[in-house]
């Protein structure tokens, strides 16, 4: 067939029906495969009654092809695509099939023993989400050190760290073993993410934790408090909208001074009301404030240069590292050193835990052992203690149905002479919040099993045991939704949190982001050093962010970017010092516009 016979087929479909031309057609599967693509290039759906037939065209004559038409198609008979694919060895298509199936181990399995592919096999555990699917890895990748030095280097949160550690056996030599483990302590050190959380309102605690005027105490709402009035005199005819010229609010303030600096330091965030400005990074404006004091000991300082490649020997990090059969070639092994920031003046609401070697560290879960199967089940939500209730953000209709309730668009007050509610913010460790919530979801199925009666408390919540393996069916995750999964699955344990703190970290964003939108972010406006990531406000705080019952302020996400050489000066008598600030919009904000 001609392409320009080809060509006035399809743009005539009103008066040549596609099922007519396809019965023409059946006995040329060629024209017809070339056809149909044609068809379903312009419009999905016009093909939607012959996409189980386009499988097997494009499987026999266009297989390069075949992964984006599963992915985009949706009229398929699943059982006949898998068949069809599994017939032609075409693995990749054979594992999407599979994960759209809800069949996760199987689709692991083809990955691992057909594709031979480690990252892929990491990158489909972390899209799914499924803790067994990363048990299940670890498993299969015992013995295979290409498997192994893999998913060392590609460890972050989402695998169980003591569970692969202990699966290398003792005469297994694993090339490179060696800089995987030095990036894993690194790692392990660094990634220490604290939680905010709404905690009393004004005049809630007592004493010096009550001090509104106190401005080294973390707040949302209320009236900023500088570390002297000159301060707060010289930034009042600075903290005006760039994009209407309106008086900002104050949103919130976090004490966070920094290892290596004789400083208290706060970071302060204010933002604009005017609803049409909501969503924009214009809008906001972030205000370092530090204050010199001679108390606190000085340690060694935050290199104020880029990380440095510095040699690190066998011995640098734990105390047996010859123990891991690395080659003897190796002791000049290059990591990058990443400065490690840890607060100096600890208030009691941020706990800061010793730097843990590798020799003796468990990644486990301490309270399951320690705790009896009796025990009251934890109230995770305690930390919150404020009487609003918020819906955990789990889903996007969850999400949705939460805007829809509490965010209503109405008629502001745009004045700035009201303000945000006064709460203080309570900080914890996110992997305490998140054993915690494990122990209490583990705690709470084992009490309902029990009032049951439906198996023996002795095999505990196990569902596996003594029939069927079961897996849950693995979301249908397209159209880039599969940034905003992550970060469902990040925050499901504490959805209730207003901050993460991550100095130089990586922010959690909601939906995806073009490589260079942050670029903006990157250079202190001061001293041209780079910047780091230090913490976002994340959606939950929008539902406190209120004046007369009236959501007050919008947006999906707030990431701060602060000097990675925390520049100040003296000498020049510096009172403050601005930073850089990225706000993500909220995804479905057009249902409000």
């Amino acid at each position: 067939m001609t392409t320009t016979a080809l060509d006035m087929l399809i743009n005539h479909m009103d008066k040549l029906p596609v099922r007519s031309v396809y019965n023409v057609l059946q006995n040329s599967p060629r024209n017809l495969h070339a056809y149909l693509d044609g068809v379903f290039s312009k419009n999905p759906n016009d093909s939607r009654d012959f996409h189980t037939a386009q499988v097997s065209l494009y499987a026999n004559y266009e297989p390069e092809k075949l992964l984006g038409f599963l992915r985009k198609a949706g009229n398929y008979n699943l059982q006949e695509a898998l068949a069809i694919c599994e017939v032609k060895n075409l693995y990749r298509e054979t594992v999407f099939l599979y994960g759209r199936a809800g069949n996760g181990p199987v689709a692991l399995q083809i990955i691992l023993e057909q594709l031979h592919d480690i990252e892929e096999a990491i990158k489909f555990c972390r899209e799914t989400g499924s803790e067994q699917l990363w048990t299940r890895l670890i498993e299969q990748s015992v013995g295979k050190p290409e498997f192994i030095r893999g998913l060392l280097n590609h460890a972050g949160s989402d695998i169980n760290l003591q569970k692969l550690i202990d699966s290398i056996g003792a005469d297994l030599r694993i090339p490179g073993l060696r800089d995987s483990l030095c990036k894993i302590m690194q790692d392990f050190n660094i990634q220490m993410v604290l939680l905010g959380f709404i905690d009393e309102p004004k005049g809630g605690k007592t004493g010096y934790d009550d001090d509104p005027s106190n401005w080294t105490i973390s707040r949302i709402g209320g009236q900023p408090a500088y570390p002297s009035e000159e301060v707060s005199i010289k930034l009042k005819s600075c903290l005006l909208c760039a994009k209407c010229q309106a008086e900002q609010i104050f949103v919130c303030q976090v004490y966070c001074p920094l290892e290596g600096h004789k400083y208290d330091r706060t970071l302060y965030l204010f933002a604009c009301r005017n609803p049409s400005c909501w969503n924009t990074s214009a809008s906001w404006t972030a205000i370092r404030c530090q204050k010199f004091d001679e108390t606190v000991e000085e340690s060694d300082q935050i290199d104020d240069a880029p990380p440095a490649t510095v040699p690190v020997s066998a011995t640098d990090w734990c105390d047996d590292a010859d123990a891991w059969n690395s080659d003897d070639n190796d002791d000049g092994v290059k990591i990058e050193k990443k400065s490690i920031p840890v607060v100096t003046k600890v208030k009691k609401e941020i706990k800061i835990e010793p730097e843990i070697p590798l020799s003796t560290m468990t990644i486990e879960d301490k309270n399951e052992k320690s705790s009896s199967d009796e025990e009251d089940e934890i109230d995770v939500d305690a930390k919150t203690k404020s009487k609003d209730k918020l819906v955990p953000v789990a889903s996007i209709d969850a999400f949705n149905e939460w805007k829809k309730t509490n965010l209503k668009q109405q008629t502001l007050d745009s004045s700035n002479s009201a303000s945000f509610p006064f709460y203080y913010i309570v900080i914890d460790d996110e992997q305490d919040v998140i054993d915690e919530a494990k122990l209490n979801e583990k705690k709470t199925l084992k009490k309902k099993v029990r009032q049951l009666n439906a198996i023996d408390e002795d095999e505990d919540d196990d569902s596996t045991k003594g029939g069927k393996e079961k897996y849950e069916k693995t979301p249908d995750i397209e159209h880039g939704d599969v940034v905003f999964y992550r970060f469902q699955q990040k925050i499901r344990y504490a959805p209730d949190q207003i901050i993460r703190y991550d100095w130089s970290g990586n922010p959690l964003i909601l939906t995806k982001l073009n490589a260079n939108t942050l670029s903006t972010t990157q250079k202190c406006r001061h001293c041209q050093s780079s910047c780091v990531f230090e913490f976002q406000l994340m959606p939950a705080l929008v539902n406190f962010l209120k004046i007369d019952n009236q959501i007050g302020l919008e947006f999906g996400a707030v990431f701060v970017y602060t000097c990675s050489a925390n520049c100040w000066n003296n000498n020049n008598n510096d009172l403050y010092r601005f930073e850089n600030v990225f706000v993500q919009a909220d995804p479905d904000q057009s249902l409000f516009d």
